[in-house]
C-alpha cells in the first residue's frame, strides 16, 4: 500500500477535527458578538435613564422618587459591570478556541502537504518504473 494511501485516513481525521474547531470558533465568535451587542444596549440604556432623570430633576422630584432612581441605576451598573465581566470570560475562551482552532488547521494543513509530497514521489517512481519498461519494449524491438 502507498504511504499517500495509508496517510489518507489521518488526513481525513485531522481535517474533520479541523472543521469541529471551526465550528466551535465560529459559536464563540457569535456568542461574544451578541454579549458585545447587550452590553452595547445596556450602556445605552443606562445612558437613556440618566438624561431622563436630569430632565424629571430639573423640575424637582420626591425623595422616594431620588431613592429609587438610585436604586434603579445602582442595579444597572451592577448588571453592567456584570456584562463586561461576561465579555471578558468569552474573549479569553474565544482566543482559546481561535488557538484551538488555528492549532488543528496548521496539523491538518501539514498532513496534506506531506500527503502531496508522498504522492508526487510515487508519482514521479511510477514515471520511472513506466519509462523503464517502455525503454525495455524499445530495445527488445530494437535487438530483434
Amino acid at each position: 500500500m502507498k504511504q499517500s494511501t495509508r496517510l489518507q485516513p489521518i488526513c481525513d481525521f485531522k481535517k474533520r477535527e479541523e472543521d469541529e474547531a471551526a465550528k466551535k470558533l465560529a459559536k464563540a465568535t457569535q456568542e461574544l458578538f451578541q454579549q458585545r451587542q447587550r452590553l452595547t444596549e445596556l450602556e445605552s440604556y443606562r445612558a437613556e435613564y440618566g438624561q431622563q432623570f436630569t430632565a424629571l430633576g430639573s423640575g424637582g422630584m420626591s425623595a422616594q422618587k431620588l431613592r429609587e432612581f438610585q436604586g434603579f441605576v445602582h442595579k444597572l451598573n451592577t448588571v453592567v459591570d456584570q456584562q463586561k465581566t461576561a465579555i471578558e470570560n468569552l474573549q479569553y475562551d474565544y482566543e482559546s478556541t481561535k488557538r484551538q482552532w488555528l492549532a488543528a488547521r496548521n496539523r491538518t494543513s501539514a498532513l496534506n502537504k506531506v500527503q502531496t509530497q508522498y504522492q508526487e514521489r510515487e508519482q514521479k517512481v511510477e514515471e520511472k518504473k513506466l519509462q523503464k519498461e517502455q525503454d525495455d519494449r524499445n530495445n527488445r524491438r530494437s535487438s530483434l
